[in-house]
């Protein structure tokens, strides 16, 4: 039996040679519905592929359940966003420490976590833009305006570090992308509105 969300489905174990065919026609169920999957149980158990195409090598027959957790895709993109506050808070934070490392003169603590800094920067950029893009965020003159200026920042830091100047070094991190962190805050509200307003929408159709 196959369940999606603790109903059972209309997707029947017998109905395929292993597990991967069952994923793959639970994933199109449920792309169909606009969820998507987050969590396999088989047999009672958690399951994740331990290598490439494992689902392939799991014949139907030992197959005895198969649950599917799933989300839907506009719930997925609101929690995500949400969590993206959590990352400029802490990028605003690990600015600062930053740059009081600099100043104190410690600069290998300092650039050890500008390194991380930098890798969570990226990391936050390309979720954003993820999202702009497989979850359809409408264009806003203000997310890209303040897209636009934080990546130009990004590129005067990278430079700036080049100079190993880490007394200025210190000061751009404090007063140009620290204050550029907190301003993320005000485009990324204009995307969890409108998730927000997506899933009122598709509570109430």
């Amino acid at each position: 039996m196959i369940t999606i969300n603790g109903k059972e489905s209309k997707l029947e174990t017998h109905q395929f040679t292993n597990l991967e065919e069952m994923l793959i026609a639970s994933f199109n169920d449920c792309t169909e519905s606009k969820q998507i999957i987050t969590d396999v149980v088989l047999n009672n158990e958690a399951f994740s592929e331990i290598y490439p195409h494992q689902a392939e090598d799991i014949s139907a027959s030992q197959v005895n359940s198969l649950e599917i957790h799933a989300v839907a895709v506009n719930t997925m993109a609101l929690d995500i966003t949400i969590e993206l506050f959590k990352v400029t808070e802490s990028m605003g934070i690990a600015t600062l420490q930053t740059a009081e490392h600099f100043r104190k003169g410690d600069d290998y603590q300092a650039l050890e976590l500008l390194q991380n800094l930098i890798d969570v920067n990226r990391d936050f950029l390309n979720v954003l833009g993820s999202l702009r893009t497989d979850f359809e965020v409408p264009n806003d003159h203000n997310l890209d305006a303040t897209s636009e200026k934080y990546s130009g920042l990004l590129s005067e830091l990278l430079d700036v570090m080049e100079d190993e100047d880490w007394i200025l070094l210190a000061d751009f991190l404090e007063f140009e992308i620290h204050p550029a962190c907190v301003e993320w805050n005000t485009s990324l509200e204009f995307v969890k509105l409108h998730f927000q307003n997506v899933e009122t929408s598709s509570v109430t159709q």
